[in-house]
């Protein structure tokens, strides 16, 4: 995906928490990351999408990102399906899962919502580089 480049919306998100270069935050990301996951199309890699632990203390949650390239539209009605269950998988696992988006990335958040997680829109956080961005997490359905 380095090579393929990424949504713009994804390396503006990247730029505004203060990474100078996007695609060494993606490389940082996926070698931080407990579990990576990329998902394909024929024309290469469309997304990639991790989860770390915050510390070694977190037994049961968990920080999930994902950065796309802008090939994951022509491909959205699957993607959409895919997303459904992965996150189940993820949650079996993690119990919580948690992180920020750039309150500007209103077709990120509408997605996050789609998918259950709660975006808390009232509780701003900035950005160390001044810009706001909204903690959204959801957790596994009690048994």
């Amino acid at each position: 995906m380095c090579r393929r480049g990424m949504r713009p919306c994804d390396e503006r998100e990247l730029r505004r928490i203060g990474c100078v270069d996007p695609y060494l935050a993606l490389w940082n990301s996926v070698q931080a990351s407990d579990i990576a996951i990329a998902a394909y199309t024929p024309r290469g890699v469309a997304c990639l999408l991790g989860v770390c632990r915050p510390s070694l203390l977190s037994a049961d949650a968990a920080n999930i990102w994902l950065l796309a390239h802008p090939d994951i539209e022509r491909y959205s009605v699957r993607f959409l399906k895919e997303c459904r269950r992965v996150l189940a998988l993820l949650l079996a696992r993690y119990g919580r899962l948690e992180n920020h988006i750039d309150a500007d990335n209103v077709k990120t958040i509408a997605w996050l919502e789609w998918l259950g997680f709660t975006v808390e829109k009232t509780r701003i956080v900035m950005s160390p580089m001044g810009f706001p961005f909204h903690h959204f997490w959801k957790e596994a359905p009690s048994v």
